[in-house]
């Protein structure tokens, strides 16, 4: 009698559990196991000053209680379109700048980085050159000495050069095996206007690359670095004092530098070949798909409605998206994503990517312009706008100083000042489905889109390939 108590209320129990999970699954469809419209939307808040120091624009001091000091200096105006008829060059002297400067040779360089625990990263964009250095705070001191030698009394030897030289060029020649490579100059290629500082172009690089010379490299490195062109973010524990008192030091390693290159005036945003379709054939068993589609000007006040329709198409590392969903979860890619690329001076676009098998590309490419006319025609729901919003604060809780300069940095591309970072967010949550659908309509037109894939012909049932 007993056994058979416990096996009804046994019962019971497996039975409401069913059918709540039941009532849950069906009354959320945004498969998580919470309602996100109960969820508070309140932004991770920071604490910022300005500080003025020796350089000619104001510092964004954000404070932090971490022993951990970053800082970032964007230097506007000095990215790849500035050497536009210089391909590589600047490339080349990226690779360079780590092999000895001031006291230190190369070994000698890189071992003090090691020592100390400092990171320094200096990488060239398509618009700018983007400095940052991590470090314990005790070790600031010899992370800006060391920083200062790189910016301005980098040794550039010539037999360093050439060794830089020949690993851009080593770099390219294996990209030009990769369909994710080839794909992607292409599709630049018909995105933008023939000498568009965006285009990528391989050969033209290879052939370039050889031939500069030091003093070429060294001409570079004499118009870069420019504080005239700075914009600086530091996350740390000090006082504006010391962050003044380092700050002056970096200045005056290089503050007679200059240079006369220009702003990049107004951000385009169509495409230059819309509609265009094209393969490139590359004997690979995997075939890389990219589509590119219209932007929207990042200073335009429709682009917070934009970011959200374009992540709910295609927000990379979910498979929540609506990409995700029709293609994915039919077995043709393992992974796809599209995102609005706005932080380029010059041009905003909309670009996507994914993979698959050579057979599958025609389907994969219905069902990416079948969902594109859907968000136009259709636009997107309220639970799915919801989605979005919890996404979006949820990647933007700041743990740690490295996390807070670069949400901090981010927000400065879209050219707010110091009293709005606190309310960035706020942007996201303030938007209703009809602002979204209405940058929706301007992003997803199929018929322009472009698409471009690389890897190997389908032969079709009359002989010819697809």
């Amino acid at each position: 009698m007993r056994n058979r108590i416990v096996r009804i209320a046994s019962v019971v129990i497996l039975s409401v559990a069913v059918l709540y999970a039941l009532k849950s699954w069906k009354r959320y469809d945004d498969r998580t196991c919470f309602d996100v419209e109960s969820v508070a939307f309140d932004q991770t808040k920071v604490d910022i000053e300005v500080v003025q120091s020796a350089f000619p624009v104001p510092i964004w001091h954000v404070k932090s209680e971490s022993e951990v000091t970053c800082f970032s200096i964007r230097f506007k105006n000095e990215g790849e379109r500035s050497f536009s008829d210089s391909t590589g060059l600047l490339s080349v002297l990226m690779a360079t700048l780590f092999e000895g400067a001031g006291e230190y040779d190369a070994v000698a360089l890189k071992k003090q980085l090691a020592d100390h625990s400092v990171s320094i990263n200096i990488s060239s964009e398509d618009d700018d050159i983007h400095v940052t250095v991590s470090c314990l705070e005790k070790y600031l001191d010899k992370a800006v000495e060391i920083l200062c030698a790189i910016l301005s009394k980098a040794h550039l030897k010539q037999e360093k050069i050439e060794i830089a030289k020949q690993g851009c060029i080593t770099s390219i020649n294996q990209s030009m095996f990769f369909p994710s490579s080839l794909v992607h100059e292409r599709c630049t290629q018909l995105m933008y206007r023939k000498g568009h500082p965006y285009q990528v172009n391989y050969a033209n690089a290879l052939k370039k690359i050889p031939t500069y010379t030091r003093d070429d490299v060294v001409k570079c490195y004499s118009s870069v670095f420019i504080p005239a062109d700075a914009e600086i973010t530091v996350v740390s524990s000090m006082s504006d004092d010391q962050i003044i008192g380092i700050f002056d030091r970096i200045h005056t390693a290089i503050k007679n530098r200059k240079n006369d290159f220009k702003d990049a005036g107004e951000q385009e945003t169509e495409l230059n070949s819309p509609g265009a379709t094209e393969h490139v054939e590359l004997d690979n068993p995997q075939t890389a798909i990219i589509f590119a589609l219209p932007g929207v000007q990042r200073k335009s006040p429709k682009i917070y409605a934009a970011i959200a329709a374009t992540e709910i198409f295609g927000r990379p590392g979910t498979i929540l998206s609506r990409l995700a969903e029709c293609v994915r979860e039919k077995g043709f890619v393992y992974r796809i994503k599209a995102s609005l690329f706005s932080s380029g001076g010059l041009h905003s676009v909309t670009v996507g990517r994914c993979d698959t098998r050579p057979e599958n590309v025609q389907e994969v490419v219905t069902l990416i312009r079948s969902e594109c006319e859907k968000m136009k025609s259709n636009g997107v729901t309220r639970e799915e706008l919801n989605r979005f919003k919890h996404w979006k604060f949820a990647s933007c809780i700041l743990n740690s100083s490295a996390e807070m300069l670069e949400f901090v940095g981010s927000v400065r591309t879209y050219g707010i000042g110091v009293e709005e970072v606190n309310t960035f967010l706020h942007s996201f949550a303030n938007l209703t489905v009809e602002e979204v659908n209405a940058a929706a309509k301007e992003i997803f037109q199929p018929e322009k889109m472009i698409v471009v894939d690389c890897g190997q012909s389908i032969a079709d049932k009359n002989g010819g390939s697809k």
